[in-house]
């Protein structure tokens, strides 16, 4: 309790831990440089006192906010559960407020994407090399033109030379690497971002 006899304030909690003020600052922030030590008896103090620092506060004093944002768009409500009860309790764990937003079927913001498509296409070993690659993204091509799509993205393993030189000669660009995009044999992986528009549909 304040010394005052209202809510514990960080002077409580910095002349309790025997530390300057800007040190619990660092430590209630995640900053680096505070020594493990201090950060422990730092951080019992906050629990002792039960200290909460004002979000206002906090975010006018670090120029940030605090805050991160979970928009979902017409998932199960289970999954949405799932999802919302991990993240809140990580959120607060780090300090943070999670501010959750629903974007509905006719949000207009969602339609001027809904021209553009993920595809993704798997050959089976046996039938690699044979032109089957070719064959099949080509008329995934068409009937995405024929389903009003402009512009298709994919992604390729950054080492698969063959796939990017197939996907390039069909028209695709190279955009980006996503970095540890996902594990292949425990292995992280690097994915090369690919996108084709469709003229027809512009």
């Amino acid at each position: 309790m304040s010394a005052r006899g209202g809510s514990p304030t960080i002077v409580d909690v910095a002349r309790e831990a025997g530390v300057s003020i800007k040190t619990v600052s660092r430590v209630l922030n995640h900053e680096p440089g505070v020594h493990e030590s201090t950060r422990d008896q730092v951080l019992k103090v906050v629990e002792a006192l039960r200290y909460r620092p004002k979000q206002s506060a906090r975010s006018l004093a670090g120029g940030r906010s605090f805050l991160i944002g979970l928009l979902y768009y017409d998932p199960s409500a289970a999954f949405v559960g799932s999802v919302q009860q991990g993240a809140t309790v990580r959120c607060r764990e780090l300090g943070y407020h999670l501010v959750v937003e629903s974007l509905h079927n006719d949000a207009p913001d969602l339609r001027h994407y809904a021209g553009v498509a993920e595809a993704s296409l798997y050959v089976e070993r046996a039938s690699r090399r044979k032109g089957a690659g070719r064959v099949a993204m080509l008329a995934l091509i068409d009937e995405a033109a024929k389903a009003g799509f402009w512009k298709l993205v994919s992604r390729v393993f950054v080492e698969n030379r063959a796939s990017r030189g197939l996907i390039a000669t069909i028209g695709f660009r190279e955009v980006g690497v996503y970095e540890k995009h996902g594990k292949l044999d425990g292995v992280w992986k690097d994915v090369m971002i690919v996108e084709l528009l469709i003229p027809g549909n512009l």
